[in-house]
């Protein structure tokens, strides 16, 4: 895996945190902000230069 595959996977892992956290979603403007700013770096990291693999990794 590649240094932009493993941050992208942190971040998505990242994100799944965060949806999963019901103690954050008690709190819906930093629920949705912790969102945003995840989802912010997640575009950022599909949209820099380098190319991503376009396969799906065998489980």
């Amino acid at each position: 895996m590649t240094k932009e595959e493993s941050e992208l996977a942190d971040a998505l892992r990242e994100r799944l945190k965060i949806i999963s956290d019901d103690a954050s979603r008690r709190n819906p403007d930093q629920h949705v902000k912790q969102l945003r700013e995840i989802s912010e770096r997640i575009e950022g990291r599909l949209s820099s230069p380098v190319r991503l693999k376009t396969r799906l990794p065998i489980l």
